[in-house]
């Protein structure tokens, strides 16, 4: 039932390195989502059960600390650990339910990763210190622990092939549950490997940049 989903929406529109450009649809995007989500004839996801992270205006932003510009890794993390883990530090099942994972921003994919992954730099990111959220991992890690019955992973982000850059790890536990192949997980991401997401005006949305 819809009433034991969960779900993180991540976007990031302000970075902190001129390394990466300001975005627009990054906030808007998840504030759609997240009404979709609500609405009763759309995901109707409890509105306590739906996490949200978008970059906050750039005066509240830390003005010496550009590695610590929000959203950071450290607080997607601290919203899934407390999805997925009890006060005892053990996995909880939720039987039935269904977990969203939406990622917006700058992202990028490794060059040698032969699957279909992809990572999203969080605001304090640069290119000498590729902070990033491997995403893929986390619905993965969540299907092998058959932590929810189903996984909708969205990743709204470019996929720069880099061969240099790599996905930081999210210390995913390399358990395998049983019950793991019957986990359905739907994955979409918004490029190609190696392509880029492009933003544009979007009418029917007020001229809102998607």
């Amino acid at each position: 039932m819809a009433d034991m989903d969960h779900a993180i929406l991540l976007g990031i529109s302000n970075y902190s390195s001129p390394d990466f450009q300001t975005l627009e649809g990054p906030s808007n995007d998840v504030e759609l989502f997240r009404q979709w989500l609500l609405d009763k004839d759309g995901g109707a996801v409890p509105a306590e059960n739906i996490k949200f992270l978008t970059s906050p205006a750039l005066d509240q932003q830390p003005k010496n600390d550009a590695r610590s510009w929000s959203p950071t890794a450290e607080q997607f993390l601290n919203h899934y650990d407390k999805l997925t883990i009890d006060e005892n530090d053990a996995y909880i099942r939720r039987e039935g339910a269904r977990l969203y994972l939406y990622f917006s921003g700058h992202g990028f994919s490794e060059r040698n990763d032969m699957s279909t992954g992809a990572a999203l730099f969080v605001a304090g990111a640069s290119r000498s210190r590729p902070l990033n959220i491997h995403g893929t991992a986390f619905a993965w890690e969540a299907r092998d622990l058959a932590l929810f019955d189903e996984i909708v992973l969205i990743m709204d982000c470019c996929r720069d092939s880099e061969t240099a850059l790599r996905y930081a790890s999210p210390g995913k536990n390399q358990f395998v549950a049983e019950l793991a192949a019957n986990v359905r997980v739907l994955a979409i991401y918004g490029s190609a490997k190696g392509g880029k997401a492009q933003e544009r005006k979007i009418a029917e949305r007020g001229d809102k940049t998607g």
